[in-house]
This record gives structure tokens, C-alpha cells and sequence, in this order.
């Protein structure tokens, strides 16, 4: 390197003394006066010679235009030795992932076609025809592939089977849980009307409704209907709702409840005020609570309530209901049609 730069500098010195030279000999021509000096033509050459000699193996001359020896030779031949490895190393991967022994070939040169071979078993990738060792891979992973999808399909399936016939166990051991629990709670009670019936038969037929008229299958839903009066009207705490059948049963329920340290003309105003912001499965709740009540209220009715008294509650209802519309169509045509006939009720009666 220290004698390329001098050899340099020396050349460069030269070059400077002949540029100097030319232009005191005033030649007259438009090409500049380096370029028409002879002697700065053969300047230039032996200094490409020499750069070429300095770089060129074992110091000899080349004509060539390649880079030096010293940096990279990044020739075609080695581009193509490397992508090779590059595909061999993807191939290895493979075999390795598919539980396949190690290929101990160095090289897979594609094969030409047999005259018997049909134009499917010589197609192409890219350029490159598949090998026979490269198809059985392909065909391998393939038949591996099916074999393992068919038993991912039949596992989901078994345990899709599984989950759903233990959930609808499982719902079934709630629902009838809930009911149990509400028939202790409301052991002592008795609905107000004149045939004086337990009183778990309201949330009873609350549950029945939602379910056969409404088409509730949520079983959260569906066990609230049968506890929506434990919390309002037994000793029954939220708590102890939550603990025995879950945060949404109890939320459900708290919903539908109304206070009891209020008057009663208050909680039937915030009934009307509050039915509209209940959660869907409350509307329904009570959509299907009202329904039963303001059936008893007309066929059903306590012997101490006035016909004026049974008036004003149909009057109620229908407000409650107002705000509880678009929960549950067949739920409100329920409604409708029963209020409809316990207006009929009341009118033939106060028309007697």
C-alpha cells in the first residue's frame, strides 16, 4: 500500500509538470490543453498501468475491468452456490418439521422426464423441475396435514359435544336449583288473590312465560324470573344470590326490586321512570311480571280491592309497560292481548 501511494504521488507530480509545460507552449485548440499534450496522455496510461498492476494478482497488469481480488468476488457462480444453500436449508427445515431423516445428498439435480412420464409428473417450479424425493416430501406433508386436520375436526367436534351436553346439565341443575330455593323462601307467603295459591307459583308461571310465550332461553334470565321477588320480599340478601347463582342473576334481580323503605306511591312512579333504562333481560323480567299480575288483578283479584282500585292498577301496567317496549315482540303482544281482556273483565263487571 505505501508503494501504490507513492508510486502515486510521483505520477501525480508528473502529471502536474506537463500540465504546466502545455500550457506555456499557448496551443490553440478548444479542447483543453491537457487533453491535446502527448505527454499527458502517456502520463495517464502509466498511471492506469500502474494502479492496474498494484491491484492485479501477484502484481502483474490486467486489462480486465474486475473489481480486486481483495474485495468480494460476488461472480454469478457464487450467487447461484448461494441461493442453492439457501433452498437446501429451507428443504432441511422441512424434513426436519415433517420427522424426516436428515438428506444426505449434497445436491438434488432435477431429473429430465422419462418418456413415460406424463406432463403432471414433470411439472415445474419456476424453472426447476420437482424431484421424486422432493414429491414424496410434498406428498408426505400433505397426507400429514389431512391426517392431523381430521383429528383436530373429530377432537372439536367431541368436545363441542361435550361442552353443550354439559351446559344444558348444568343449566338444568340452575334452573331447578333456583326454583327449590325460591319455593323455601316463599314457604310462608301467599298471593293476594281470592284462591289465596302459594305464592311460588307467580314466579313459576313469570319463568313459564318468558320461556314458552317469549322464547327465553337465557337461563340466567330465566332463574332471575324465578327469584325476582326473593330479595323484595323474603329475607333473601343480593349477596346471597351472587354466591348461589352468579353476578348476572343477582344484577337482574336488584333490577326488577324496589325499594321498600319508600312509599308506595313513590316506588310505583320510579317503576315507570326506571323501565326504560332497565337492561333487556329485566324488561323482559318484568314485561312477563306484569303480564301474570294484571291477570290476576282481573280474574284473580283479591276479595278487598274495589273494582276503582283494579282500575288504576290496568291504568299502571300499561304505563310500566311503555317504557319496556321493544324487549321482546311476542312478550308485548302477550301483554296486549291479556290487558285487552282484563279490560273487558273490569267494563262487563262495572256494567253489571
Amino acid at each position: 500500500m505505501e508503494e501504490f501511494q507513492a508510486i502515486s504521488k510521483e505520477i501525480g507530480q508528473a502529471m502536474v509538470k506537463s500540465l504546466h509545460e502545455a500550457r506555456q507552449e499557448e496551443v490553440s485548440s478548444d479542447r483543453k490543453p491537457w487533453q491535446n499534450s502527448p505527454q499527458s496522455q502517456r502520463m495517464v496510461k502509466e498511471l492506469v498501468s500502474n494502479l492496474r498492476k498494484q491491484t492485479s494478482p501477484e502484481g502483474q497488469a490486467s486489462d480486465s475491468r474486475e473489481p480486486p481480488q481483495t474485495a468480494p468476488q460476488w461472480t454469478e457462480a457464487k450467487t447461484e452456490r448461494y441461493l442453492r444453500a439457501m433452498r437446501e436449508g429451507d428443504k432441511a427445515r422441512i424434513r426436519k418439521r415433517l420427522g424426516l431423516p436428515p438428506d444426505t445428498t449434497e445436491e438434488h439435480k432435477p431429473e429430465s422426464p422419462s418418456p413415460n412420464t406424463s406432463s403432471k409428473d414433470s411439472s415445474v417450479f419456476g424453472s426447476k423441475k420437482i424431484s421424486p424425493e422432493s414429491r414424496a416430501i410434498g406428498e408426505e406433508l400433505v397426507r400429514n396435514l389431512r391426517k392431523q386436520t381430521l383429528q383436530d375436526d373429530r377432537r372439536e367436534i367431541s368436545e363441542m359435544n361435550q361442552q353443550i351436553n354439559g351446559n344444558n346439565v348444568d343449566e338444568v341443575g340452575r334452573l331447578l336449583a333456583a326454583a327449590r330455593f325460591a319455593a323455601e323462601r316463599h314457604t310462608e307467603q301467599r298471593r293476594k288473590g281470592a284462591k289465596a295459591e302459594p305464592y311460588i307459583n307467580h314466579p313459576l308461571a313469570v319463568a313459564d312465560i318468558l320461556r314458552s310465550v317469549g322464547g327465553v332461553e337465557d337461563a340466567d334470565i330465566l332463574i332471575a324470573a324465578l327469584l325476582h321477588d326473593t330479595v323484595e320480599d323474603t329475607e333473601t340478601t343480593p349477596v346471597e344470590l351472587e354466591d348461589r347463582f352468579g353476578k348476572r342473576v343477582r344484577a337482574l334481580v336488584e333490577e326488577v326490586t324496589d325499594d321498600k323503605s319508600l312509599p308506595k306511591a313513590r316506588r310505583k312512579e320510579l317503576q315507570i321512570e326506571h323501565a326504560p333504562h332497565l337492561s333487556p333481560g329485566a324488561q323482559q323480567i318484568k314485561l312477563a311480571d306484569k303480564t301474570t299480575n294484571v291477570s290476576d288483578v282481573a280474574f284473580n283479584h283479591a276479595p278487598d280491592w274495589t273494582l276503582e282500585r283494579r282500575r288504576e292498577y290496568l291504568v299502571w301496567s300499561e304505563a310500566v309497560v311503555k317504557g319496556l317496549r321493544g324487549c321482546n315482540e311476542k312478550l308485548e303482544a302477550n301483554f296486549d292481548r291479556v290487558v285487552g281482556m282484563a279490560w273487558a273483565k273490569l267494563n262487563e263487571e262495572g256494567a253489571s
